[in-house]
């Protein structure tokens, strides 16, 4: 048993195993997969971290721990995908994109991808003197991805230009908080006076016509952007101050700091 470790990653191909083993074979890879998370769900429970050795390694509560998506955002996606007609052209692009960003929607890598393109776009956004950098305090990648419908060709040239025209329609729900300054100079002899303050910022839904273009050679980078000013609605309100303030026009500042930020990269 002591090299039983070795033997499973590979290590010590020379060794022989016991006489007691036992052997599970699969014909395809995909079936063996189904194997190994049926024996992880059947010897998975409580995990004691005290007393590590090397078999540490053997527990599946340590070594695997698979996230699974909500039931309710997977029965969300079915239900939208048969909402409407206009589903069918789309529906098994929909159907992918969906199911992949329910896959991977958890993971920390999703998440850190998410909030460095978030960091990249605040980066960009010029706050008005009264306020200080924008900073994350805490993300949501919401629970749901956007909806492609109603695909159609717009063009494609001899040079080997392609433009794709399809509607856009985001519901997910994805949110983000961030915290910043607020300064406020209430008069000549008086000293600056500074509140920190935290915002929760929650994207309910984003609609509208997306061009995606394909260009020819030697780019052949894919573009896309919005061929207008997409209908936003954003929900902005405070977390946290550190005084009794009106928020009023905070939010209505950072509200359109934040379309504009979208029609500067998108539109």
């Amino acid at each position: 048993m002591e090299h039983l470790v070795d033997i499973l990653e590979g290590k010590a191909l020379n060794i022989t195993l016991p006489k007691s083993s036992r052997y599970l074979y699969a014909d395809t890879s995909i079936e063996k997969e189904d194997w190994y998370f049926s024996l992880l769900r059947a010897t998975s429970g409580e995990y004691n971290m005290t007393g590590h050795s090397v078999f540490d390694k053997l527990n599946p509560t340590l070594m695997a721990r698979p996230l699974y998506c909500n039931t309710s955002d997977m029965i969300d996606l079915i239900e939208t995908l048969n909402s409407t007609e206009h589903q069918l052209a789309s529906k098994w692009l929909n159907a992918l994109i969906g199911k992949l960003f329910l896959a991977t929607y958890k993971t920390e890598e999703f998440k850190t991808a998410f909030k460095n393109k978030i960091e990249e776009k605040l980066k960009k956004i010029r706050t008005p003197g009264f306020l200080d950098q924008l900073q994350i305090q805490r993300i949501d990648v919401g629970h749901a991805a956007p909806f492609i419908t109603n695909p159609r060709l717009k063009s494609l040239s001899p040079e080997g230009d392609l433009e794709v025209l399809v509607n856009f329609s985001y519901a997910g729900k994805a949110m983000v908080e961030i915290s910043t300054k607020l300064f406020l100079n209430i008069g000549v002899g008086f000293k600056q006076r500074q509140f920190d303050i935290i915002m929760k910022i929650t994207v309910n839904k984003i609609n509208g016509e997306l061009m995606v273009k394909l260009k020819s050679e030697p780019s052949s980078r894919l573009w896309y952007t919005f061929t207008g000013m997409p209908d936003i609605d954003l929900e902005i309100e405070p977390v946290l101050s550190s005084r009794n303030i009106s928020y009023g026009i905070i939010t209505t500042i950072l509200e359109n700091k934040f379309k504009d930020a979208i029609k500067t990269s998108l539109v």
